[in-house]
């Protein structure tokens, strides 16, 4: 631009910045510019500031808005890197600096392409096919995990199998999980688990990260070692906007390494699950028995106590009647020694009577004798009312008229005919019979 283009006029420092300002948004949009990282720092905005710099020493401001870097891997001072954008004048400040849209670093290109071509290939030969996949065993009783014995990926697959199943075994498979020899040790981890036979299946994992990260799961030693492998191989080492070519070759792809534990320990986990309902159902089941059980001897102590209670009953009548007839005995006996001490009084007191008036025996005996027969009569016939009376009430003439008593072995009495023993006596009149139940 020529100075004698503004000719004499004289600007000011606002005006000469907006005149920059406006030339550099039109003259220096939209372009890439390539560079080493260095003085890299994060501001509590968000955004970063860094500078790029080349080997001649030139160096340029820039800054990646907090609204575009969350779309991008955070990069390193040192990082050598391409980025995109458009130079921005600050009026205030009087500074340049370049606003980035987009970073890439160097060979991110290259690595990609690498593995896009790696993809293409193993998909021609079929290393991808879903017919070529395993499923999981129906029970899984160990586990191989090849990854970095530090850190949080082996920490969260411990934990969730832990959890979920206690008692499955894990072989930890020691391997880095980025670098340049990473590759071939994870292909020898998954060699020797199949040579030796250490699990039911293989976890291959680690935390994520960036294309260059993850770039060992995508070598051809890796796809290779997992597609012949005779145990499954579940993946989890990708995230959700990057694939290693590992979680197309492999059987299963989780999202995470907790996720994977949660892939393998289902079958398991749902073994515990279906163990503990019925052990649930079983405990219900003993439970309810148990009441029922407790229900039917309180039923039975009941019915005992009642059959007690009757026993008792029977027994208090027994003795009852034995008295009864023990009483019956004495009155009887003590009638007859009554009747006897009546009679002879009642002799000797009419021989006194005839010895007095011995005297008018002849004038008074035919009224005499008659007073005495009847007398006599009478007593007679009272003293038979009462043999009568005494022989009725006892049980001995009952048994004179054709009835029988029934006992058991020990004595008593069986009353009803639902009472009956297979071994019983009977009493008669003139003596007992037993009866036994022919066999």
């Amino acid at each position: 631009m020529n100075p004698s283009f503004f000719g004499d006029k004289i600007f000011s420092v606002s005006e000469v910045c907006t005149i920059l300002s406006s030339f550099i948004r039109e003259a220096l949009s939209d372009i890439r510019i390539e560079g080493e990282i260095s003085n890299f720092k994060t501001n509590s905005s968000g955004h970063w500031y860094l500078s790029l710099k080349d080997k001649d020493g030139s160096m340029i401001n820039c800054a990646v808005f907090k609204s575009m870097n969350y779309r991008m891997r955070k990069p390193e001072n040192g990082d050598y890197v391409t980025v995109q954008g458009s130079f921005n004048f600050w009026d205030k400040g009087g500074s340049l600096t370049f606003i980035i849209r987009s970073m890439k670093k160097k060979g991110e290109g290259d690595l990609q392409a690498e593995i896009e071509k790696r993809r293409q290939y193993y998909q021609e030969l079929g290393y991808f096919d879903q017919e070529n996949k395993k499923s999981l065993p129906a029970l899984i009783k160990r586990i191989a995990v090849i990854t970095s014995p530090a850190g949080a990926v082996i920490n969260d697959i411990l934990r969730v199998t832990l959890r979920r199943a206690p008692g499955v075994d894990i072989v930890i498979l020691p391997s880095p999980v980025q670098g340049e020899n990473a590759a071939e040790v994870i292909s020898l981890r998954i060699r020797q688990a199949n040579n030796f036979m250490l699990a039911d299946v293989i976890i291959v994992a680690r935390g994520g990260g960036s294309k260059e990260d993850l770039a060992p799961y995508s070598e051809s030693a890796v796809i290779e070692a997992i597609h012949e492998s005779a145990i499954p191989v579940v993946s989890a080492v990708g995230h959700d906007s990057d694939f290693p070519l590992s979680d197309f070759v492999s059987d299963i792809r989780a999202s995470t390494p907790s996720v994977a534990a949660e892939l393998v320990t289902e079958s398991v986990f749902n073994a515990r699950e279906r163990h503990k309902s019925i052990l649930s159902q079983i405990a219900l089941l003993m439970n309810k028995r148990l009441r029922d059980a407790e229900r039917r001897v309180n039923e039975l102590k009941y019915d005992s106590l009642r059959i007690k209670k009757k026993a008792e009953r029977a027994k208090l009548a027994l003795l009852s009647f034995k008295t009864a007839e023990r009483s019956l005995e004495a009155r009887i006996y003590s009638a007859r020694m009554s009747l006897n001490f009546s009679s002879d009084n009642l002799v000797k007191s009419m021989l006194m009577i005839l010895d007095e008036r011995k005297r008018e025996k002849e004038r008074l005996s035919g009224a005499i004798s008659l007073m005495i027969e009847n007398l006599l009569t009478a007593k007679k016939r009272k003293l038979e009312k009462l043999c009568e009376l005494s022989d009725a009430l006892s049980p001995y003439e009952i048994l004179k008229r054709g009835y029988t008593i029934t006992r058991d072995r020990d004595g008593k009495i069986i009353r009803s005919s639902k009472n009956a023993l297979d071994d019983m006596i009977i009493q008669f009149a003139d003596g007992n019979i037993e009866v036994r139940k022919k066999t």
